[in-house]
C-alpha cells in the first residue's frame, strides 16, 4: 500500500513538473498588430488621400486622426488603449514645403488646423504644399514595471496635401 501511494505521489510530482515546464514554453507576448493612420478631411469627414486638395477649415478646428486595426478593419478609440500609454492619441507635426521638398516651416499644431496667419504667407500659391506627420505608439510608459504589453506596432505616416486658395 505504501508503495502504491509513493508511486502515485511520484507520478503526480512528475506530471506537475511537466505541466509547469510546458506552460513556461508558451509565448505570453501577444503578437503585435499593424495599424493604419488616417488624417480626416475637416470639411468632408473622409480620409485625406495623398496630394489631395482640401479647404482650409475655420480657426480652432481640431485635427482628427483615425487609427484603424489593419487585421480587423475596426477603428481604435482611446478606450482600446491602456490608460498609461505614452500616446493615447497621435503626435502631430505640421510642415510647409515649397518647390520640391524645400521646407519653409514646421511646428506642433497643438491639435488644431492652422490659420492663414500661421501659414505665414505660404497660402494661396500652388508652389506650396503641406504635410502632417502622424506618429502613433501605444507602449506602456514604464515597460520594466508594467504588466501591460504593447498590442500594436508603432506607426508613423506622412500625409501630403494642398489647400484651396
Amino acid at each position: 500500500m505504501k508503495k502504491k501511494i509513493a508511486i502515485i505521489l511520484l507520478v503526480t510530482i512528475l506530471l506537475t513538473s511537466c505541466m509547469a515546464a510546458l506552460g513556461a514554453c508558451v509565448d505570453e507576448e501577444p503578437e503585435l498588430r499593424d495599424v493604419e493612420l488616417e488624417l480626416v478631411n475637416p470639411t468632408t469627414g473622409e480620409a485625406i488621400k495623398r496630394h489631395e486638395t482640401i479647404d482650409l477649415p475655420e480657426e480652432k478646428t481640431p485635427i482628427e486622426v483615425r487609427i484603424k486595426d489593419k487585421e480587423t478593419g475596426e477603428y481604435l478609440t482611446d478606450d482600446d488603449l491602456p490608460e498609461n500609454t505614452v500616446s493615447r492619441s497621435c503626435d502631430l507635426t505640421f510642415y510647409i514645403y515649397k518647390n520640391e521638398r524645400e521646407e519653409v516651416d514646421s511646428w506642433d499644431p497643438l491639435g488644431y488646423w492652422p490659420t492663414k496667419e500661421e501659414l505665414k504667407g505660404c497660402f494661396g500659391d500652388d508652389a506650396y504644399y503641406y504635410e502632417i506627420r502622424i506618429s502613433f505608439d501605444c507602449k506602456p510608459k514604464n515597460i520594466v514595471d508594467s504588466k501591460l504589453k504593447r498590442k500594436y506596432y508603432m506607426q508613423t505616416d506622412y500625409i501630403c496635401f494642398y489647400f484651396n486658395s
